[in-house]
């Protein structure tokens, strides 16, 4: 009898690690799910949007009948659906309403698309206009530059005197 209880021992210490991980795996499930339903403005992106104690499973990585057995049922179980009924109530569910959702925040985005472009067309217009203004400035510019020149040229036929302010 003294050999079954330290080989029990064990047992029981693996059997409480194994459950403990299986926790571990379900809260880091529940803060992933948490994360990709904020990311995505209240629409569950995986499993058709269905969130379900199956899902949460498959995203844990652990068989749905696990949460079925003695050591979850009372806790890990229970706390899965009372976390399931507190996101779904923040969760966008249903065929229409998903798609209604993702209707409007198309047309948002499509309606700040065509600002954007339509800014960048008037950027571009307006640096045109720019560019077509400094080109006339610059060959202005070298017309000036070249009667100032020929007017100097002019001049310098006869003796120039520069006249000083006294």
């Amino acid at each position: 009898m003294t050999q079954n209880k330290p080989a029990s021992t064990g047992i029981i210490k693996h059997a409480k690690l194994r459950s403990e991980t299986i926790r571990s795996r379900i809260t880091t499930a529940l803060r992933a799910i948490e994360i990709d339903v904020e990311n995505n403005d209240g629409i569950y992106p995986y499993n058709g949007g269905r969130l379900s104690q199956s899902e949460v499973c498959r995203r844990a990585g652990v068989h749905k009948v696990t949460l079925q057995g003695k050591s979850h049922k009372n806790s890990t179980r229970a706390e899965v659906e009372k976390w399931l009924a507190q996101i779904k109530r923040s969760l966008l569910s249903g065929q229409k309403v998903v798609r209604h959702s993702v209707t409007q925040r198309v047309d948002y985005w499509k309606h700040r698309y065509l600002q954007i472009a339509q800014w960048v067309d008037h950027y571009h217009l307006e640096q045109s206009s720019y560019l077509t203004t400094i080109a006339q400035l610059e060959k202005q510019n070298t017309d000036l530059q070249f009667e100032v020149a020929k007017l100097q040229k002019a001049l310098s036929n006869g003796t120039v005197v520069s006249i000083k302010k006294r």
